[in-house]
């Protein structure tokens, strides 16, 4: 499950080794890659439906699913909602809050205070890079995403879990990881020295080679690699 911007060709370092040993899919949701436009914008739980549609018309039963920070909140969501899965990987998963930034918080209040009289080429040093990519109808789809607090949600997460970042990761810092490794009980924790938010293509065989290991069960609880 990819993330935001993205489609299922971001595996295509993952796609050689793993179809080896596995039925693989490699999806793209709505409005990436080869999947249709959005007609009208989607909320997280849109996202949730069509994947379990997916799950529904091609008799896909308790799958492990590997996924990337958009595709983390799809995932652990649909988890909430009752979907089943064998093991999970999350890699660079998004939907906590994040920390208090004073810098940020003043930002974001002077922006609300003033965002009618502010020049429309000064606002868009306001809006993150995810959103100036969007058309009009997915930036209100992302807007819904981006603030959905999935924290009951990753609580609710009682699979097998590995969760595995990118020592650098600065779009989903490691505070996140770690706070993920709390919630779900039953997981592990993986570092990938050197590797930013795409640690799956940074360090590719690093990442196959922890995931598979994970797969077989032979990964310790925490780990750096």
């Amino acid at each position: 499950m990819h993330g935001y911007h993205s489609d299922g060709n971001i595996f295509y370092r993952q796609k050689p080794f793993f179809t080896r040993f596995y039925d693989c899919r490699f999806l793209d949701l709505k409005g990436f890659g080869k999947n249709v436009p959005m007609l009208k914008p989607y909320t997280l739980d849109d996202y949730v439906d069509d994947l379990f549609t997916y799950l529904a018309d091609n008799g896909i039963i308790n799958p492990i699913i590997i996924a990337h920070s958009f595709g983390a909140r799809v995932v652990v969501r649909a988890i909430e909602r009752g979907l089943k899965v064998n093991k999970l990987v999350l890699t660079g998963s998004a939907g906590l809050k994040s920390r208090f930034n004073l810098k940020r918080y003043i930002k974001k209040t002077f922006f609300k205070v003033f965002k009618k009289v502010i020049p429309d080429d000064v606002k868009q040093k306001f809006y993150s890079p995810d959103y100036l990519k969007c058309d009009p109808v997915m930036r209100v789809s992302f807007k819904y995403i981006v603030n959905y607090d999935l924290f009951s949600a990753y609580k609710s997460v009682n699979s097998e879990t590995l969760i595995i970042f990118g020592a650098l990761d600065r779009e989903t810092p490691i505070f996140m990881a770690k706070k993920q490794f709390k919630l779900i009980k039953n997981s592990r924790l993986c570092f990938i020295k050197g590797t930013g938010h795409f640690c799956f293509i940074d360090r590719a065989d690093a990442f196959n080679q922890t995931v598979f290991a994970f797969l077989m069960g032979k990964l310790n609880k925490f780990s750096k690699i």
